[in-house]
């Protein structure tokens, strides 16, 4: 009778890597919520953004590669890939923006729950910064994190599942109900661009892409005007780049050349000290933890203010993290602030009474306004300076 030793142990060590896996992800979750949050309140959008990915994201990943004993190179899989690959990669990521954006749309006007991106500029000077914070970065940070390190420790389990689970933590990483939906989906379609050409690159390249097009696109267009022509165009765009990707790849001399990543096959064993937080207990703690961001990601909401009327420490052109009415600890007071909407506008107001669901707002002249709790986009709860106003 054959031994089930061996098959066991193999059990094990996938197991272990699950555990590792979720770890990781948990500690980026916690990070964000500290490091994150802290430092894109503190600083400028644009330097905050920056710090949360190197140390939220890039940081861990790279740690926890060399902490397996493998070469960050290797780990991560940033291996050169042909001219072609890296236009075609480009080109699919602008078309993968316009199939998310359509995607969105579609889910906000079937009530999903939105907010607005933190990524819009307002001048031209701006829009080239944010194109380095907020493409160029995460293009590399969360790629490493994502498709570098968590779907690598994955393939052992089969490529596909680490493809799409791996998507779906990257989705859930974006803690809003819309963006969890498409960041899923686009993942998904990075991981499918790693394992398919065997390096990440391609897949750092189109997240930039997708990214890049984002911001453009908000800057030099009217969105709700163009997305009529937009999105059946980049989805044309997506489609002709997918099959040019395949057809670089398909040989059986490229596929031939395209090895896993090389965490698959590191021992799954570690040190005592972090033995229980990739066991079955820490399994169960990183699950809670991820839980529990997402659903703060439910509860708040970043929105950008158009109006700075006795709204104390309020600026014009800032972001104020708000936490949504849909709450479960959703509360007005009066002297607090509150985020509504007047037409197009985002107004932060000081609340001057309440009683029961009907609360008034002072406005500059002295008059009041007064609201339904439906009015409101949220209570204030931590504003994050525009760069406009330093």
């Amino acid at each position: 009778m054959a031994s089930t030793e061996p098959a066991i142990a193999a059990s094990s060590q996938t197991d272990k890597r699950f555990g590792q896996a979720i770890m990781l992800f948990a500690i980026a979750c916690l990070l964000m919520v500290t490091v994150g949050f802290g430092s894109q309140a503190i600083f400028p959008i644009v330097v905050g953004l920056t710090i949360t990915l190197v140390f939220v994201l890039l940081l861990p990943a790279v740690l926890f590669v060399r902490w397996k004993g493998v070469p960050i190179k290797d780990g991560l899989r940033l291996r050169p890939i042909q001219p072609a690959l890296i236009a075609t990669s480009l080109v699919a990521g602008v078309g993968g923006w316009g199939l998310a954006f359509g995607l969105a749309i579609f889910l906000k006007n079937i009530g999903m729950p939105s907010m607005p991106s933190p990524l819009s500029t307002d001048s031209f000077s701006m829009m080239l910064v944010m194109l380095l914070a907020g493409a160029v970065m995460p293009g590399v940070c969360e790629e490493c994190l994502f498709r570098g390190a968590i779907q690598g420790i994955l393939e052992r389990r089969g490529r596909w599942f680490a493809i799409i689970f791996t998507g779906v933590l990257f989705g859930l990483f974006h803690m809003e109900p819309i963006r969890i939906v498409c960041a899923s989906l686009l993942g998904i379609f990075f991981g499918w661009l790693v394992t398919r050409t065997g390096s990440i690159i391609p897949a750092m390249l189109a997240h930039f892409a997708n990214n890049a097009t984002a911001i453009s696109a908000s800057y030099f267009l009217d969105l709700e005007e163009a997305m009529f022509w937009l999105v059946p165009t980049l989805a044309i765009l997506w489609g002709v780049a997918m099959f040019a990707i395949v057809r670089l790849t398909a040989s059986e001399k490229f596929q031939s050349s395209v090895r896993p990543s090389p965490l698959e096959s590191v021992p799954a064993g570690v040190p005592p000290a972090v033995a229980w937080g990739c066991g079955i207990p820490g399994v169960l703690a990183g699950l809670m933890l991820i839980v529990g961001i997402t659903m703060l990601g439910f509860m708040i909401a970043v929105v950008s203010v158009d109006d700075d009327a006795l709204a104390p420490q309020v600026n014009a052109g800032d972001q104020i993290l708000v936490m949504k009415p849909s709450s479960p600890v959703f509360k007005i007071d009066s002297g607090q602030v509150v985020v509504f909407k007047r037409g197009k506008e985002t107004l932060a107001r000081k609340v001057s009474r309440v009683e029961g669901n009907q609360i008034w707002v002072t406005e500059s002249e002295g008059s009041e306004i007064e609201l339904e709790e439906a009015d409101l986009v949220g209570s204030s709860l931590q504003v994050i300076p525009s760069n406009k106003n330093e």
